[in-house]
C-alpha cells in the first residue's frame, strides 16, 4: 500500500509539459531522487538498489509547497520495486530481456546488461543521470535500446545528451553532474546480489 500519487508518473507530467524546465526545478527534482537513492543505498543491515529507476518508476505527489512558494507543489517518489527482488539471473534475465525490446528506451547502466549479478550503486546513478536528461531534454529518451546503451563511451555525452540549445539553458554545474553520472561503470561500492 503506498499514497495516492495524484499526479501520475514523471514520464507523464514531463511528456505533457506540465513540469517547470528551469534550473531551480531541475534541481529540485535531482534533490528528490537523490535523497530517496541515498536512503536505499545507505540501508543497514543491507543496502537496496532499484536496478529500474526510469521516469516510468517515479510517481508524483501534491503536496504543500515550502517557505516562500504559494500553493502547491509536486514531490517526487520512487516507485516499483519489482526488479529489486528479482535475485536469481534467470529472472533477472528474463525480465531486463523482455523489458528491452528494440522499441523501448533503455534506463539500465552499461554494467547491469552485461552482468546480472554483480555490480554496483552506480548503476542506480546511470539511471538517474538518463532520468535527469530526459527532463531536461523535454521528454525525449537518452537510449532507445540495449545496444545503445552497450556502445556508449562517456566521450560522446556531450552530442547524445545535451543539445545546443540545452547547454545554453543550463548551467554548466548541472550539465556536468548529468555528464558525472552517465558514466560507464561506476563504482561505489560493488554487491554480490
Amino acid at each position: 500500500v503506498l499514497e495516492y500519487a495524484d499526479k501520475g508518473t514523471f514520464e507523464q507530467q514531463v511528456k505533457a509539459g506540465r513540469l517547470d524546465r528551469r534550473e531551480w526545478c531541475v534541481w529540485r527534482f535531482i534533490g528528490h531522487m537523490a535523497a530517496g537513492l541515498e536512503y536505499l543505498h545507505t540501508l543497514e543491515p543491507r543496502q537496496i538498489l532499484h536496478r529500474d529507476l526510469k521516469p516510468d518508476n517515479i510517481l508524483g505527489v501534491n503536496t504543500s509547497s515550502g517557505p516562500g512558494e504559494k500553493g502547491t507543489a509536486v514531490t517526487f517518489k520512487l516507485a516499483d520495486f519489482g526488479v529489486a527482488k528479482l535475485l536469481n539471473r534467470a529472472a533477472q534475465e528474463e525480465y531486463y530481456t523482455a523489458a528491452s525490446s528494440p522499441s523501448l528506451p533503455a534506463y539500465l547502466s552499461p554494467e547491469v546488461y552485461e552482468d546480472f549479478e554483480t555490480y554496483s550503486s552506480g548503476a542506480d546513478m546511470w539511471s538517474l543521470g538518463c532520468v535527469i536528461a530526459f527532463y531536461i531534454r523535454q521528454g525525449k529518451h537518452v537510449f532507445e535500446s540495449k545496444e545503445e546503451v552497450l556502445h556508449y563511451k562517456p566521450g560522446h555525452a556531450s552530442q547524445r545528451v545535451f543539445e545546443g540549445a540545452l547547454m545554453s539553458q543550463y548551467s554548466e554545474q548541472l550539465l556536468e553532474l548529468v555528464y558525472s553520472l552517465v558514466q560507464v561503470l561506476t563504482t561505489v561500492q560493488v554487491y554480490r546480489l
